[in-house]
């Protein structure tokens, strides 16, 4: 998971959730940071 953790920092995202599945498998949620999301107004 860190290879896909720094991949994901380097494309401008961060991870705010993570669950573990079992054992082996685990799921990361990966969002932009609010000041470098797109405003909608």
């Amino acid at each position: 998971m860190n290879e896909a953790r720094s991949a994901l920092l380097a494309a401008g995202l961060v991870d705010n959730k993570v669950c573990a599945i079992d054992p082996v498998w685990s799921g990361l949620r990966c969002v932009y940071r609010l000041k470098d999301r797109p405003t909608t107004r």
